[in-house]
């Protein structure tokens, strides 16, 4: 029988964003339902097989303001950065290599990775026909990199092309987790689509299953916020440019002229802080606004999420987000922008696009409807289609096809 390993490059930190966010939740989705038969989840500080403990999480270190490490890595000549990656794939090529030598990777295996470092140490080492590479990045690999240190190097933009022309030319699968995020791929860095023909795509759309919330164990600050006479709006995401979230202060400010009562809860930091700041103080919802810039558990975020009644993003470019289906496992009402994944979560009016950020009609229709049948209905929809079970079905039937044997 075949092997499944599924890999992600960064130490198992449990339930967080990114590829080995999904990693973890697909180990987890396992252990519940076992349909991955012979399963090795890949870690960069362990591997688990099959439902086997997973051992203590790696705790994460706590990074230095993004604002002044983007302000300092701003004046390294692009060619030391890259130079800095190299080093580091190497470090991760020789772990694979070890991995090859522990477990016999052999050509009937099925490999799936989840980030472009891993899968690119893999086929240097080996050429198996079973591997698919599934890409979370907000846009390209480089837009994401831009996104995130806000601004350009065109050294760094060559090594992210460089790495991705060297995958799908020893790959023959790329994955996404949704049609969206593929269509966001492209659109981010028209460059890339002379090697669109190059693969076949899949996708393979993520899934949560989230603990019931007992408020009584919640933190004394959502407890306090619970009792706001008003409703609540939560955004949850890095400070970055594919992110946007400084497009939303403009909307809230609507919202607040309108003549609604809310607050809205912001969780994250980035290289847009400053630029988010200026808009919340630009749109006169700083008594609205409560904004959370250190790190805050994945436990108290889904604390958040049970008493919210918006989930609120307006990305530029978007994949299918975790956070959007956390919220709305407990009721939360997405408002996004009309981008990528986000166009595949919000079904059958379950939600509001914004593409006006002038624009409140849509959300005060909302109002003035039944807000606890909307909120039933997100749930519903997330149970339906991105549970734990649908999202590891999908894996499970991939690999099916991948073996030629559909159940």
């Amino acid at each position: 029988m075949s092997r499944t390993f599924i890999f992600a490059y960064q130490p198992c930190y449990g339930e967080t964003g990114g590829g080995q966010g999904v990693v973890y939740r697909l180990y987890q989705a396992n252990k519940k339902y076992s349909l991955l038969n012979n399963a090795y989840f890949v870690f960069g500080d362990r591997v688990i097989q099959g439902n086997n403990d997973s051992g203590p999480l790696a705790e994460k270190k706590k990074k230095s303001s993004s604002v002044v490490k983007a302000f300092i890595t701003r004046n390294i000549p692009g060619f030391v950065k890259v130079r800095q990656y190299e080093k580091n794939y190497l470090r991760l090529q020789s772990y694979m290599k070890k991995l090859g030598e522990t477990y016999h990777f052999t050509c009937d295996d099925i490999y799936i990775f989840h980030d472009l470092q891993f899968a690119r140490s893999f086929v240097n080492l080996y050429s198996f026909p079973k591997c698919i590479m599934v890409i979370h990045t907000q846009g390209s690999f480089y837009n994401e990199w831009r996104a995130s240190h806000g601004y350009d190097c065109i050294a760094v933009k060559k090594y992210y092309e460089s790495c991705y022309e060297q995958i799908i030319s020893n790959m023959h699968y790329i994955g996404f987790p949704s049609e969206g995020a593929k269509n966001s791929f492209f659109e981010s860095e028209n460059e890339l689509r002379k090697y669109e023909a190059k693969c076949q795509y899949c996708f393979l759309y993520n899934g949560v299953n989230c603990p019931d919330i007992n408020l009584a164990d919640c933190s004394k600050w959502i407890k306090e916020l619970q009792r706001f006479k008003g409703y609540i709006f939560t955004t949850v995401a890095t400070l970055n440019t594919a992110k946007a979230v400084e497009r939303i202060p403009q909307y809230l400010g609507q919202v607040k002229s309108s003549g609604i009562n809310f607050k809205w809860v912001l969780v994250g930091n980035g290289v847009q802080a400053e630029t988010v700041a200026l808009e919340i103080e630009k749109a006169g919802i700083q008594k609205e606004t409560i904004w959370i810039k250190d790190y805050m558990s994945h436990e108290e975020i889904l604390q958040l999420f049970s008493i919210s009644d918006f989930y609120i993003l307006f990305h530029k470019y978007s994949i299918f987000d975790l956070s959007t289906l956390e919220a709305m496992y407990y009721g939360g009402i997405p408002i996004l922008t009309p981008v990528g994944g986000n166009l595949e979560v919000i079904k059958d009016g379950s939600g509001l696009f914004v593409s006006d950020f002038n624009d409140t009609a849509g959300l005060i229709d909302i109002l003035d409807g039944d807000l606890d049948e909307m909120k039933m209905k997100n749930r519903a929809i997330q149970k339906e289609y991105f549970d734990d079970k649908a999202f590891l079905k999908r894996y499970t039937e991939f690999c099916d096809s991948m073996e030629g044997n559909k159940k």
